[in-house]
């Protein structure tokens, strides 16, 4: 075998290592002999108005700074972080907590983000992520790039507990 063991049973993966487990499974579905990202970004909950900046992630998040494009921020809030900031004129977001306090490795929704009634694509761009103190940056991460926001149905974006525009 590869060892050398007379008998033995190892094989070289398809990554090349002795009695190893093979490629990885990445967040997208891909396989990677070792060069997976350790955060994806994506969207969920979409609307005119709002949406969820979701991921997932190998390691805590201790804090992040993005940039929207598409759409005039307009409010943000988390869960996971004591300070969320926006500035609308530039789209930057910026999230973190001086008491230490991360969104846990695993999935979940890192921001929600509103916004002036759009239609028009919404992007992230200029990603910075950190890890906890022991971590420091991630550099490793993935996105979803973009996503085309559903038609306005309602002008103003808002709705009552029923749904109904304006009512």
């Amino acid at each position: 075998d590869c060892y050398g063991t007379c008998g033995g049973v190892s094989v070289i993966d398809e990554c090349g290592v002795c009695g190893g487990d093979g490629p990885d499974t990445c967040f997208d579905g891909s396989t990677s002999c070792g060069a997976c990202a350790s955060v994806h970004l994506g969207f969920a909950n979409a609307t005119n108005t709002s949406i969820d900046i979701t991921y997932e992630s190998l390691v805590d998040i201790g804090g992040f700074q993005i940039d929207i494009t598409g759409v005039t921020l307009t409010d943000a809030s988390t869960e996971h972080f004591g300070t969320l900031s926006i500035n609308a004129n530039n789209g930057r977001v910026l999230g973190f907590d001086l008491s230490g306090a991360t969104a846990p490795l695993g999935s979940g929704t890192l921001a929600t983000l509103t916004f002036e009634s759009s239609s028009g694509v919404l992007g992230i761009e200029n990603i910075v992520l950190s890890g906890n103190a022991s971590v420091g940056a991630l550099e490793d991460i993935t996105l979803d790039g973009s996503i085309q926001l559903p038609e306005i149905t309602c002008d103003s974006g808002i709705y009552d507990c029923a749904g109904v525009c304006d009512g």
